[in-house]
C-alpha cells in the first residue's frame, strides 16, 4: 500500500512541476511581448537581450538542463536507499552551490 501512496505522491509532484513549467513558459512569452512593446525592434532591444543572455543561459543549464536531470535521479535514489534526511542534505548542498555560482 505504501508503494501505491509513493507512486501517487510522485505523480502529483510531477503534475505540479509540469504546471509550474507551463506557467514559466507563459510568463516568458508575456515578458517577450512586454520587451517588444517597451523597446521596439532595434538596437536597444538587441543590447538588452545580449546583456540578458548569459544569466539566462546559466539558469537554463542549472535549473532546466543537465544539472536538474542528474539531481532528480540522484535525489530519488538517495531517498530510496538512505532515506529522507540524507537526500535533503544533498538538496541543500546543491541549492547552496547553485546560488553561490549564479
Amino acid at each position: 500500500m505504501a508503494h501505491l501512496e509513493d507512486r501517487q505522491a510522485s505523480t502529483r509532484a510531477a503534475g505540479v512541476v509540469g504546471i509550474a513549467v507551463l506557467c514559466s513558459r507563459l510568463l516568458g512569452l508575456i515578458r517577450e511581448m512586454i520587451f517588444a512593446g517597451l523597446f521596439g525592434a532595434g538596437r536597444n532591444l538587441d543590447a538588452f537581450l545580449m546583456a540578458f543572455r548569459l544569466p539566462n543561459l546559466l539558469r537554463d543549464l542549472f535549473a532546466e538542463g543537465a544539472l536538474s536531470t542528474a539531481f532528480i535521479t540522484t535525489f530519488s535514489k538517495k531517498i530510496a536507499v538512505e532515506g529522507d534526511p540524507p537526500a535533503w542534505r544533498l538538496a541543500n548542498k546543491v541549492a547552496t552551490l547553485t546560488a553561490v555560482f549564479m
